[in-house]
């Protein structure tokens, strides 16, 4: 468990962005849903939205709790690195593919 408050967030942010990276990549996926993101709706904006918001909040608390308060827990950890890699992910997945 993380010692720090701002660890603590960081598993929270954590714990929403695997949530909802993966209900963006099912929705994505399967063949009901995948229109939503092809017509860009609001549903699917504010899907992919909130999924990024979590994602830079587990990398940003997670960052910042690791290099500021030396917490150094498997939460805070996982969530820098899951914050690095979805962020790579996610920020493919904007770029319009021609």
């Amino acid at each position: 468990m993380p010692k720090t408050k701002l660890g603590k967030w960081a598993g929270w942010f954590l714990l929403a962005g695997v949530f909802l990276l993966a209900m963006l990549i099912l929705a994505y996926n399967t063949e009901v849903l995948g229109d939503v993101f092809e017509q860009r709706t609001v549903g699917g904006l504010a899907l992919w939205v909130a999924t990024a918001i979590s994602v830079l909040g587990a990398l940003v608390a997670g960052a910042m709790s690791w290099l500021k308060y030396n917490d150094r827990s498997l939460v805070v950890i996982l969530a820098t690195i899951y914050g690095v890699l979805a962020t790579i992910l996610l920020g493919f997945g904007a770029i319009p593919q021609n």
